[in-house]
């Protein structure tokens, strides 16, 4: 107690300098995300957010790590692991842009900062899918899928099961082809290359990475129809064994042909949208046909016509029923009149008669004004025409002023 008006002697102190704030850490242990084993030799670098440059450390046996000397403030810390894992950010992030902040005060060490790698995968890769039908979304069985690898020659074809499911198994990594055949189904259903083109056409390539999976799954959209009936002309009694055959309206050739039954009906489906000409009994030589029958009736082309020339172009649009395509062949050749063609877009039941699937591999070949096919080394070509110049007959005489 010090009395008022006195002086309390050796009431002394020494204080003690308080040095400022250190230096900040970071520190974490890193590992493998199969085996949960540490793994050494990784750089990891933190980086102040708004400040150029970063502070790193590698990982060492332990997988652990601290990376010191760092002043207050946000960081983003960046895992670069050697080849056979993935680069990652803290925490899990593939970029940068997707990393989470870590805060680091003063003097600090910000712990738990840990990351786990994942290695990319390795070994042959996989293709799989379903195929169902577009209008009912039902799976399609049957169907026939080839995938071509882009510059490798052959394919690899499987056939969809009950279920719609297809599947390519031990697949080296590349650029895949995909086609979807519908031929084998039996249904009146187009034909696809991947994703939704047509047969003929050149399909998108499906990349496939080393380990990798690819689930590609296909729409078969319904196709279109013609069919009619084959009699005699002088009995209208439906003709059995009469060979009808489909061909494009602006290409000659076999598209699908079939062999008429006991009732004379026959039925072409999954037609494609587009122009088409339809032959009766072409003698062998007449059509490309792969099995021509020799009868005794004479060829006719729809309506009545004797030729592919002359022949009336049957037009299908998309899911279209063409019916009455009748032909009414008699023994001699003679003029013949037939019923014109309806079309419905209503389901038409199929007549008890043959039916074929239309079958299209590769683009017809057309050629623009001034050009012409012709086959140059077994293959159909575009050539140029020559414009041919008359010549006058008689011969051309210079004529000028002879000199003095």
């Amino acid at each position: 107690m010090v009395a008022a008006g006195t002086v309390a002697p050796g009431v002394d102190a020494s204080l003690i300098k308080v040095p400022p704030p250190g230096p900040g850490a970071i520190k974490g242990t890193v590992t493998a995300e199969k085996t949960g084993q540490p793994v050494t030799g990784v750089e990891v670098c933190g980086e102040q957010m708004g400040v150029v440059g970063t502070f790193c450390d590698t990982t060492e046996a332990t997988g652990g790590y601290e990376i010191g000397g760092l002043t207050a403030g946000q960081y983003t810390v960046k895992f670069s692991p050697p080849a056979d894992y993935f680069t990652q950010w803290y925490s899990g992030a593939s970029s940068a842009a997707g990393a989470t902040a870590i805060s680091v005060a003063a003097g600090a060490t910000t712990s738990g900062i840990d990351a786990v790698l994942q290695k990319p995968p390795s070994g042959p890769g996989s293709i799989s899918g379903t195929v169902t039908a577009a209008d009912t979304e039902l799976p399609v069985p049957g169907v026939k899928v080839c995938a071509t690898q882009v510059g490798v020659t052959g394919s690899r074809c499987e056939t969809t099961g009950t279920d719609g499911k297809y599947g390519f198994p031990e697949l080296p990594a590349g650029q895949w082809l995909l086609t979807f055949a519908a031929q084998g189904t039996s249904r009146n259903l187009l034909s696809l290359s991947y994703p939704n083109k047509e047969i003929w056409e050149t399909p998108e390539p499906v990349t496939l990475s080393a380990g990798g999976h690819g689930t590609v799954n296909a729409k078969l959209k319904t196709g279109g129809q013609i069919s009619g009936t084959v009699r005699v002309a002088a009995t209208g009694t439906p003709v059995a064994g009469v060979r009808v055959c489909l061909t494009e309206a602006n290409v000659f050739g076999s598209l699908a042909c079939l062999t008429t039954p006991t009732s004379g009906a026959y039925r072409f489906i999954a037609v494609w949208p587009g122009s088409f000409k339809v032959v009766f009994s072409a003698a062998p030589g007449e059509f490309p046909d792969a099995t021509p029958i020799v009868d005794t009736y004479s060829t006719q082309w729809w309506a009545g016509q004797p030729t592919y020339a002359t022949a009336s172009p049957i037009t299908v649009f998309s899911g279209a029923n063409i019916a009455a395509i009748d032909a009414s062949l008699a023994l001699i050749p003679g003029p013949v009149t037939d019923p014109p063609a309806t079309t419905t877009t209503a389901s038409v039941p199929a007549p008890a008669g043959a039916v074929a699937a239309v079958k299209k591999v590769s683009k017809p070949l057309k050629c623009k004004k001034g050009f012409a096919k012709r086959k140059v080394k077994g293959k159909a070509r575009c050539v140029k025409l020559k414009k041919h110049v008359k010549k006058s007959k008689g011969k051309h005489k210079k004529h000028g002023k002879k000199s003095a």
